[in-house]
């Protein structure tokens, strides 16, 4: 003889079941057409919803008030029609695709200037005569030494196409090993280009300055990047 199963059910729009009055394993559904979702709740009593994603202009459950549920799930979904885009609930905020997007196409590149030993002395270190992609400095560049310089301080400039992409130089002062503390400054020109290394350009990390006592060495450069496209 069949038997049909039925599990708890609503067709109140945008009614949620209270996690605190479900049973472990027990499920509950809201089959209403505006926010339909089937909901259980977790070991620790929090509600979690399996689906379908939300999609609409607004987050799902909002404009909800007592007696109904108002809270959100983490892991839920919610395609925003107005943004076209993904987004999901962390628990205390939404977060879109293209956010976890642009985390990906960030990346940091360390380029090595010199061996390990030798005194740094004043000139280009590195040309790079075609860069490869379209490329965003989303900060300034870090220079480092593995031997620090006494006397002065070491100074650097980074030129694209023949033109400096700082106003003030960074450094390395005396006695340090970073120019995290003189970073420099970024051109109005570089600035008002987007930040932007062009695919195609001639890009060539320069030592402009090197200590009078101690020169340094082991010169290293990190670039803070954002892909283009």
């Amino acid at each position: 003889m069949s038997q049909t199963t039925l599990v708890l059910r609503s067709t109140d729009e945008k009614k949620r079941p209270n996690p605190t009055t479900l049973q472990e394993g027990q499920l509950a559904a809201n089959i209403g057409t505006e926010e339909p979702g089937l909901y259980f709740a977790d070991t620790e009593g929090n509600l979690r919803k399996v689906g379908p994603c939300h999609v609409g202009p607004e987050p799902p459950n909002t404009g909800v008030s007592t007696p109904y549920f108002l809270g959100l799930c983490l892991g839920e979904l919610w395609y925003d029609t107005v943004g076209e885009i993904l987004k999901v609930w962390s628990g205390s905020s939404w977060l879109s695709s293209d956010q976890r997007l642009s985390l990906a196409s960030q990346a940091d590149e360390i380029f090595s200037l010199s061996d390990e030993t030798s005194s740094l002395t004043v000139g280009a270190r590195l040309k790079i005569p075609y860069w490869p992609r379209a490329t965003v400095l989303t900060s300034l560049p870090v220079w480092a030494v593995g031997t620090p310089p006494t006397g002065a301080s070491l100074q650097f400039d980074i030129q694209v196409n023949g033109s400096s992409i700082y106003t003030a130089l960074p450094t390395i002062t005396i006695g340090s090993t970073n120019s995290t503390a003189t970073p420099g400054a970024f051109s109005t020109a570089f600035s008002n280009g987007g930040f932007t290394l062009a695919a195609g350009s001639l890009v060539t990390f320069s030592v402009t300055r090197v200590g009078s006592t101690v020169a340094g060495a082991c010169l290293k450069v990190v670039l803070y990047t954002r892909k283009v496209g």
